[in-house]
């Protein structure tokens, strides 16, 4: 039994951990459209045989105007008791109303009884499919719902068989109303296959907090806001209208041919019924699944309205029996089949709070306004309808005049259904994008509040140490400090924190604090003064020489830099010979004594650079100062003085942290000119490594066709993370220049170079799995390769199709949320070109497992990696020094002893981590007992989350 269950779940595609979900959900979906589908015939037999066809119009009027008031307040009881309660206490609810339907016929007979029945039954079909497919979206995501409802849509045709066989075979021995006993069994078997379902919904991750639905008028706020719903929404209208006319076609007919026989009306429409159940069950299995996985949601939205115009352009030609039941069997076969599969995938773009609503309002009130409007342009069109004494007369028009309607309409349903197919990819990429844009605010909102409560326990605390070593960290990364929160600091207790605070000030620089600036050169600190003066002097244009004389005391460097400003500024003090010598003399001073000379100098040079000290020779001199802050203000003033010889000497410094951002922003402040400097840099091998991943960014930043050519000239480096930063600034400069030309064919060939590298990780990661434990470096090393050559194949997709919003789609797919993966998958799969497509959708999808991702890759690139030795020989030939460590590792790692002779050929490496790890392989080798060498693995800062986006893995990788 095992194997034959085995065997159909392969069949199916239903993977490990989903038969139960779809059991169920099947089961839940079958009952509800089975209880439909039997109401149907009741419904019909009973209203046409008292009736007749032309007085289905007031029906079809009534539905909307009963669930306009009932709705209102089902959402409400909705609200107050859950979804679930809800759920079940309106099937109990519908259940006991067929209960008492059946009383009220057996005891005063049909009547003006069967009318409120047939509006009751009409709601009834809105409200319990609609709970089924609701459910079913929640059970399974948009890429589990692209593969499995095909098979939970032949619930429905197995519902559909189900109703019309009942109907068919109890009409004539039972009768038409004990039929409703069988109805109200099916109705309470459905709540409780629902009960025993509901702990099968997914529950996202995204957040804990639960949002409720949206409200009836919230929801159609939403739908009237989005250009793809407002599609939707209309096309479910004209669905309405279209299906109900081709049905009132069937009703016609019925009715001329067995009119007064309610049973036989009932009999016959139960057997087209089952027919059509069971046309539909074989379509489901058979053509749902393999369409939606082959053609996607575009193909198979067309087919409905395509069909119907066949059908009704048939009956023009021919308007006789056969061509009406081919036109409701093409309605009955694929709404119930491919159409209702697909209609429930438009859905799943939406965030579950928004579908809820959004999906009820129009799948329950716009299809039945829809139905009402049909009905009154029925009625207008056939033989007109009386409300109280106003009569409206018809045009007459006959089974030929209402078939050319139903044709034209059929046009229209295709062109919503082709500005669907384009909205579908719109609304998935919206949906993605908004994911994204919460995660960047919660973040960024989560950093400045991390941020503000450092200052504030710094400042609040009244340390001055802590206060202090905030102030400074600020002045060495280049930020900018909290100015409202610095300004406070200028009354503090403790000179070196109002001296500091001046200092942050001025650099800042912060003009409203004059006043206190001024107030400050009275304070009894030298040092406080002395940075009152140098602020007055750069930022107020006064006369150092006036409060020097004035005042007294202050530091030597404050005098001679408040002299350069005086000097350099134009009037009547202007000496720029003596500005130069003063300038020269506080740059040459050395030591920790001259500290504050130098910092002054390389600010005044960074000031006034323009106009004295361009030709300053010391200015290389300062760039390679050991103090960060005079580094810092020097290489700004190398860049505005244009002096792209010190370029080199500026590179040098981006291995510094404290002196990066600067050294970025002063190579970045050069331009076009230098990147020739920049790119003997990234070509030089014997550059470091940690110099040369430093410059893909400033190259991206520059952003020139020369820059762009550079960076795909190196987009195929050897080591991981200089490769990585390459692509990440690549895609950079293309979303900052999408007009720049670009070599697609060498981008596309990268990428699958990468895809085949991640392929071949597959099959390094299934020859090691059984040997290694997922806690071995070397496991661990290997995926974290892995991750990395993942981030590397979406920038390059970035890259060679911008339009696409593909980074929202890379944080899409390392989301939690199983709901936000799916989503990123399906926008993918309906992006990317097939070829493209069909290898990289299996390396992302969570449902294809490690041992399907190596069957795939032993395929695609037609060699194996069959041993042990064979995956340990692939790691040691890698080009990247990192992974050749991990395969050196797993030589003395697993007791490789034939492989001892590759420990020689990379010993001769210049890397020290390889160098080591080969001394440890080897000691391992021969059964020695030694200490494992530093932990083999990537830079921790190069490594992205999984729920940063890109910018903040930029940031984080100093590529921002």
């Amino acid at each position: 039994m095992r194997r034959v269950l085995a065997a159909a779940s392969n069949v199916l595609d239903v993977r490990p951990g989903e038969g139960r979900a779809v059991v169920l959900t099947f089961l839940y979906v079958a009952l509800a459209v089975a209880g439909f589908l039997l109401a149907k015939p009741i419904r019909n037999g009973l209203f046409l045989g008292e009736f007749g066809a032309y007085s289905l119009v007031y029906a079809y009027v009534a539905v909307p105007l009963v669930l306009s008031l009932a709705l209102p307040i089902y959402g409400l009881v909705a609200e107050r008791v859950g979804a679930r309660a809800v759920v079940t206490g309106s099937l109990v609810f519908f259940g006991l109303n067929v209960l008492l339907f059946w009383w009220a016929f057996r005891v005063q007979g049909s009547g003006l009884l069967a009318g409120v029945f047939y509006v009751w039954v009409n709601c009834f079909g809105v409200v319990v499919p609609v709970q089924a497919w609701t459910f079913a979206s929640s059970v399974f995501d948009a890429r589990q719902a692209r593969r499995l409802f095909g098979l939970i849509g032949s619930g429905a045709s197995a519902g559909a068989i189900c109703g019309g066989l009942l109907a068919r075979e109890l009409a004539r021995r039972i009768g038409t109303v004990n039929l409703l006993l069988v109805l109200a069994a099916l109705i309470f078997l459905a709540a409780v296959v629902v009960n025993l379902a509901w702990a099968e919904r997914r529950v996202s991750t995204r957040s804990t907090k639960r949002r409720p639905p949206l409200r009836l008028l919230a929801a159609f706020g939403v739908v009237r806001r989005s250009r793809y719903l407002t599609a939707l929404a209309s096309m479910v209208f004209l669905v309405a209208i279209v299906t109900q006319w081709t049905g009132f076609q069937f009703s016609l007919i019925a009715t001329e041919r067995y009119a007064g026989d309610t049973d036989r009306l009932t009999r016959l429409f139960g057997t087209f019924n089952l027919g059509m159940g069971l046309a539909a069950f074989v379509i489901q299995i058979a053509l749902t699944g393999p369409a939606l996985r082959r053609f996607g949601v575009g193909v198979t939205v067309l087919l409905l309205p395509t069909a119907l115009f066949f059908g009704s352009a048939l009956t023009v030609v021919a308007p006789f029996f056969f061509a009406v039941i081919l036109t409701n069997a093409f309605d009955q076969g694929l709404r119930f089949s491919i159409d209702k599969a697909t209609f429930e995938l438009l859905y799943l773009p939406l965030p579950s709070h928004v579908k809820t609503g959004v999906k009820g309002a129009i799948d329950v009130l716009v299809s039945r306004v829809g139905d009402g409007v049909g009905g009154l342009l029925l009625g207008l069109a056939t033989q007109g309808f009386v409300v109280g004494v106003v009569a409206f007369p018809g045009l007459g028009l006959g089974l030929r005049g209402l078939a050319v309607c139903c044709a034209v309409a059929s046009v229209v349903w295709v062109g919503l259904a082709l500005a669907l197919r384009r909205g579908y990819v719109t609304a998935m990429t919206d949906s993605l994008h908004q994911y994204r844009l919460d995660l960047e605010r919660a973040a960024s909102a989560s950093m400045d509040r991390s941020a503000s409560a450092v200052l504030a326990k710094a400042f609040d605390a009244g340390d001055p140490e802590a206060i202090l070593y905030v102030l400074r960290a600020f002045a060495q990364s280049g930020r900018r400090p909290p100015l409202e929160a610095v300004r406070a600091l200028l009354t503090h207790e403790t000179p070196a924190v109002r001296a500091r605070a001046l200092a942050a000030l001025r650099a800042a620089p912060d003009l409203t604090i004059r006043a206190e600036a001024e107030r400050l050169l009275h304070d009894p600190d030298i040092e406080v003064r002395t940075e009152a003066l140098l602020w007055l002097a750069y930022h107020a244009r006064v006369d150092p020489l006036a409060q020097i004389d004035a005042l007294g005391e202050f530091a030597d460097f404050s005098i001679r830099a408040s002299m350069v400003a005086l000097y350099s500024r134009p009037g009547r003090y202007q000496n720029l010979e003596a500005a130069r010598v003063l300038l020269g003399t506080m740059a040459s001073e050395r030591g920790p004594e001259g500290r504050r000379a130098r910092i002054e100098a390389a600010m005044l040079l960074g000031r006034l650079s323009g106009e004295v000290g361009a030709e300053l020779a010391d200015l290389a001199t300062l760039i390679a100062d050991d103090d960060p802050e005079v580094a810092s203000y020097a290489v700004d003033a190398a860049a505005k003085a244009s002096r792209l010889d010190l370029v080199p000497a500026i590179a040098t410094r981006l291995e510094d942290d404290a002196v990066r951002r600067a050294a970025h922003d002063a190579l970045c402040a050069f331009g076009p000119p230098a990147l020739p400097a920049l790119a003997r840099l990234l070509d030089e091998p014997t550059v470091p490594l940690a110099l040369r991943r430093e410059i893909p960014d400033i190259v991206a930043r520059i952003g020139t066709d020369t820059g762009s050519r550079l960076l795909v000239d190196h987009l195929l480096e050897a080591d991981v993370t200089l490769r990585l930063r390459v692509i990440g600034a690549l895609a950079t400069l293309r979303a900052r220049h999408p007009a720049l030309p670009l070599d697609r064919g060498a981008i596309e060939m990268v990428l699958m170079a990468e895809v085949m590298g991640h392929y071949r990780s597959y099959q390094i990661q299934g020859s090691l799995t059984n040997p290694l434990q997922s806690t071995d470096p070397v496991a661990v090393a290997l995926e974290t390769s892995m991750r990395y050559e993942i981030e590397r194949i979406f920038r390059l997709m970035a890259i060679r199709w911008p339009r696409f919003d593909v980074e929202s789609a890379y944080v899409g797919v390392m989301a939690d949320d199983a709901g936000v993966r799916a989503n990123a998958l399906e926008f993918l799969d309906a992006v990317l070109k097939p070829q493209v497509r069909a290898l990289v959708l299996p390396l992302l999808d969570p449902q294809v497992s490690r041992q399907e991702r190596v069957r795939l890759a032993n395929e695609v690139l037609g060699t194996r990696v069959e041993s042990h030795e064979a995956a340990v020989s692939a790691l040691i030939r890698s080009p990247d020094p990192w992974l050749r460590s991990c395969g050196v590792y797993a030589i003395g790692a697993l007791g490789l002893h034939q492989l001892a002779g590759e420990l020689d050929r990379v010993d001769v490496d210049h890397d020290p981590l390889l160098r080591e790890t080969v001394r440890h392989a080897r000691a391992k080798l021969a059964g020695e007992e030694t200490a494992m060498p530093e932990p083999i693995e990537p830079p921790t800062s190069d490594a992205p989350h999984v729920h940063q986006t890109w910018a903040s893995s930029a940031d984080e990788m100093g590529l921002g």
